[in-house]
């Protein structure tokens, strides 16, 4: 067995036993080519590090879902998840659950109370990123650099958990059955000098039909505005 680790031990033992995981990278949005090209060697990564731990045992899928997103499809990918917007009672559950967790420190829970509690609402937050040094001097922002720099890196951080956990709590909804659900999952490669390692969003171990008929639920969730659009390949299709 290859010297590879997981840092959710649970998640490990569940991809051995299902004999199947799949890969999932979250962003809101993904509007410039580098970024694009970024997240498909996320997964790519993260695959290569899975299959190298259990060997042809684990079939492994990759895929995106995108949260607000307007840009084309990322293609070569087993499916995408679309989620046109925040639902706001998941996104205050999900709140709730990271300020509850060790997920962030106690500064950054801190800040996302106080963005949370803004005029303008989290799921608005969440829809922009942090502003320009012309916007700031737009609207008064009397920032230095690095105070702004900071508030950067925090809400940078923060974003990332709530999105992550937010697409989890949505499969957690859906998924029917024995299925494990891990977030931020680092796995790491020792035989390689220096180490290599893959850190992925989410990673959800399951029998293959049920990931699939998971998809189908996500897909069937909500109508109207909210509705959540799933693409897959043949290779999903298949289960």
């Amino acid at each position: 067995m290859a010297d590879i680790t997981f840092s959710d031990q649970e998640i490990e033992q569940a991809i051995a036993y299902h004999k199947f995981v799949s890969l999932i990278e979250v962003t809101n949005g993904i509007t410039l080519p580098q970024k694009r090209q970024e997240k498909k060697k996320q997964l790519k990564k993260g695959k290569s590090l899975i299959e190298k731990r259990f060997g042809d045992e684990v079939d492994v899928v990759c895929g995106l879902a995108l949260i607000k997103n307007t840009q084309r499809e990322i293609k070569e990918l087993d499916f995408s998840i679309k989620i046109p917007q925040y639902n706001s009672v998941i996104l205050y559950k999900v709140l709730e659950d990271i300020l509850s967790s060790d997920f962030l420190k106690k500064e950054e829970k801190d800040y996302l109370k106080a963005i949370s509690e803004s005029p303008m609402g989290l799921a608005s937050k969440l829809n922009f990123n942090h502003v320009s040094s012309s916007k700031r001097k737009r609207r008064g922002m009397i920032l230095r650099n690095s105070e702004y720099k900071r508030k950067g890196e925090l809400f940078a951080k923060i974003k990332g958990v709530i999105l992550e956990h937010y697409v989890g709590h949505l499969f957690d909804i859906v998924m029917e059955g024995d299925y494990k659900i891990s977030l931020r999952t680092d796995i790491t490669d020792f035989e390689k000098n220096p180490n290599e390692a893959a850190y992925t969003d989410i990673l959800i171990a399951a029998p293959p039909a049920g990931f699939r008929s998971g998809l189908e639920n996500l897909a069937e969730m909500y109508s109207g505005r909210q509705r959540i659009k799933v693409e897959t390949a043949k290779i999903i299709n298949n289960y």
